[in-house]
C-alpha cells in the first residue's frame, strides 16, 4: 500500500489502493459540496480550480512527437459479422444493377442529378389509390408512401414518381449533403458487359441502344447468334439458360 511520503509497504496493489484513494476523496468533496449546496465539479476541485480541456497532441516517450514511427501500430479488434446471409451476393448485386437502371433509363431518373449512386423503385397502385418510391444508396435505405387512410384515388397523373418519388429527393438531398460519393460494392464473381437492350447480346461499348449489366462468372452474356444462351467461362461452350431475357 503507498503511504503519505510515496513510498511502498508491500501491502495489496499499487493501482487498485490509488483507485481507492482517488474514489474516496472524490466522494468526500461531493458530500462537502452537497452540504454547500455547490455544483458538483470533482476534478475541478480535485486539481486545484483547473478546468478540463481537450486532447491536442499526443507526443513520444521523450515528448519528441515520434510516438507513432516508434511504437508498435494496434490494430482494432476484429467485428465478426453474425447475420444470417440470406442470399447469394452476386445475386444481390444484380438486383441493385436492376434497380441501379430504373434511376439512370426509368422512372426514377430525375435522381441522377443528385449525382450520388442510388438504387431504387416507383409503385402506384390500382386507379391511383397509393404512390411508392423505395431507394438506397450503399449506407442508406429510405421508403416513401402517399396515399389516403381510406383508400381512394390521388388522382389520374399521381404515380409513384410523381408523388413519392419527390419527397425522396428532397430528403436524400439533405441527408447526403457533404457525404462521400461511395459507389455500390461489387463483389467477387460478377462481370459487367455491355449488351443490346433488345436483344441482350453482347455489343460494342458506347453504341446505340446499349447499356452495361451485371453477369455473373460462367453465365456472360451471348454473342450475337447465340440467343437464349450463355458462353460458359472456362470452356466457351454454351449453356442453355431458358427464360433468362
Amino acid at each position: 500500500m503507498a503511504t503519505d511520503d510515496g513510498s511502498d509497504n508491500g501491502d495489496g496493489d499499487d493501482a487498485s489502493d490509488g483507485f481507492d484513494a482517488f474514489d474516496a476523496l472524490v466522494a468526500q468533496f461531493s458530500q462537502q459540496q452537497a452540504n454547500d449546496n455547490v455544483p458538483y465539479d470533482p476534478y475541478g476541485d480535485v486539481y486545484g480550480g483547473l478546468s478540463p480541456d481537450f486532447i491536442t497532441d499526443i507526443l513520444g516517450e521523450f515528448g519528441d512527437g515520434n510516438a507513432s514511427a516508434e511504437a508498435p501500430r494496434l490494430l482494432p479488434p476484429p467485428l465478426p459479422d453474425t447475420r444470417q446471409q440470406i442470399t447469394n451476393e452476386a445475386s444481390a448485386y444484380q438486383m441493385v444493377s436492376m434497380l441501379d437502371g430504373a434511376v439512370q433509363r426509368g422512372t426514377a431518373r430525375s435522381l441522377r442529378s443528385l449525382g450520388f449512386p442510388i438504387a431504387g423503385k416507383t409503385g402506384t397502385s390500382d386507379n391511383n389509390t397509393n404512390g411508392w418510391f423505395v431507394g438506397f444508396t450503399p449506407d442508406l435505405v429510405v421508403g416513401v408512401y402517399v396515399g389516403y387512410d381510406e383508400p381512394r384515388s390521388l388522382g389520374e397523373k399521381e404515380l409513384g414518381s410523381t408523388a413519392a418519388l419527390p419527397i425522396f429527393k428532397q430528403f436524400m438531398t439533405e441527408a447526403l449533403g457533404g457525404r462521400p460519393k461511395v459507389p455500390f460494392r461489387r463483389p467477387p464473381g460478377i462481370n459487367l458487359y455491355t449488351i443490346d437492350s433488345a436483344t441482350g447480346v453482347r455489343a460494342k461499348s458506347g453504341a446505340p441502344g446499349t447499356l452495361l449489366e451485371a453477369f455473373k462468372s460462367g453465365q456472360e452474356p451471348p454473342l450475337p447468334g447465340q440467343d437464349n444462351q450463355l458462353l460458359g467461362e472456362e470452356t466457351g461452350s454454351s449453356v442453355p439458360i431458358p427464360g433468362l431475357y
